[in-house]
């Protein structure tokens, strides 16, 4: 009897464990089967979908440059210019009688001493920044605000033609341009530290003025880079890709350059500045 009891005790025992073993299993795949619910709404959600397509989807096609979609730009600084007269004489003397001027450490002048006669000069270095290695990770790009200036004075009898033209540039300077592999594609050579480009800013003059014809000129006048120097631009200049990630990673000086032709001018100032951003 005593037996029997026991095995009776024990059987009843055994389905409890059972139940609590079935029980346990049941809650452990209800909270997998929630788990999962979970995960296909948070899939199907505007958010996810949104998240999945800006950051896998976008193409060159789509929006242009991918590698800056959605992202902020940063502030980088400001560069500018000295200023480039043009006048008869670059004499300090004359200067400062005539025009009551004293150029600066990065002012230049360029002389036409005889109205007519054709004068240009290439001014470079007169204005910089230097930029961190490591601020950006894309591209910089730059809004730039020109100065263009002039007085142009026909003293012939007979009509003129005035050849004018304001050409900035940038000389971008890195240590990764060291690298023989940096060649520049304008002349074949190797880059030897610096590479030199020109900027959508260029101003041309080509106009016939009648005799004793004066004309009087003040521009200020804006424009702004779409691209930049963004990995792709020095992609497409040929660098290989271990340069462009030593050229992101190293400082990078830019030096403002200016370049300018006139003639019959009795009087002229050219000049920049520039406000760099990057992302």
């Amino acid at each position: 009897m005593k037996k029997l009891l026991v095995l009776t005790l024990l059987c009843v025992c055994f389905q409890s464990l059972s139940a609590q073993e079935v029980k346990t299993d049941s809650e452990s795949d209800r909270k997998t089967r929630i788990s999962e619910e979970r995960k296909n709404m948070n899939r199907d959600s505007p958010d996810a979908k949104k998240k999945i397509d800006t950051a896998a989807l976008l193409s060159a096609a789509d929006v242009g440059e991918p590698d800056s979609f959605g992202k902020n730009a940063k502030f980088l600084g400001t560069a500018a210019t000295g200023i480039v007269y043009v006048y008869s004489s670059c004499d300090p003397a004359v200067l400062l009688a005539d025009l009551d001027l004293v150029l600066g450490a990065d002012d230049r002048c360029l002389a036409i001493p005889t109205p007519g006669t054709s004068a240009s000069a290439t001014f470079n270095d007169i204005g910089r920044i230097t930029i961190p290695g490591k601020s950006v990770d894309n591209t910089i790009w730059f809004i730039q605000n020109n100065l263009v200036d002039y007085d142009l004075f026909n003293p012939n009898a007979n009509s003129v033609l005035s050849n004018f033209s304001y050409s900035p540039s940038y000389t971008l300077e890195s240590t990764a341009l060291n690298d023989p592999a940096a060649i520049d594609p304008n002349t074949g050579l190797p880059m030897n530290g610096s590479f030199t480009t020109g900027v959508n800013a260029s101003k041309v003059l080509l106009k016939t003025y009648a005799a004793g014809a004066n004309d009087i000129t003040s521009e200020r006048f804006s424009t702004s880079a779409t691209r930049g120097f963004a990995r792709g631009y020095f992609a497409d200049l040929g660098l290989p890709q271990s340069v462009i990630n030593k050229l992101y990673n190293r400082p990078l000086t830019i030096r403002l350059n200016l370049r300018v032709r006139a003639n019959f001018f009795s009087f002229g100032q050219f000049g920049y500045s520039v406000r760099f951003f990057g992302n």
